[in-house]
């Protein structure tokens, strides 16, 4: 991996999110929500591949809560600042 060129690799969670978006039945990574490899494995290193799964998500989550509620906090800045020009209120 090139990370000059392509830039930091992704996660094996991205991977699976960006290629089940674009199969053709979008429903079917539902039903298959781990790597397909965890049935293979051993119970403790399945364990563990399935709760790095769950973290990723949890964070992704996460991540996207704290951007929505940072743009709405923005908009809502902007909509006081702008109603307040407009009615020239006082800061008093």
């Amino acid at each position: 991996w090139r990370s000059i060129r392509a830039g930091s690799r992704p996660d094996p969670e991205e991977i699976m999110e960006w290629s089940g978006k674009h199969g053709p039945d979008p429903n079917a990574r539902l039903k298959d929500w781990y790597p397909p490899v965890v049935g293979d494995l051993p119970l403790p290193l399945a364990r563990a591949i399935c709760k790095r799964a769950n973290c990723w998500w949890d964070a992704e989550l996460r991540r996207r809560i704290a951007h929505v509620t940072v743009a709405v906090m923005v908009v809502i800045f902007a909509i006081s600042m702008v109603s307040g020009i407009i009615g020239h209120f006082q800061v008093e």
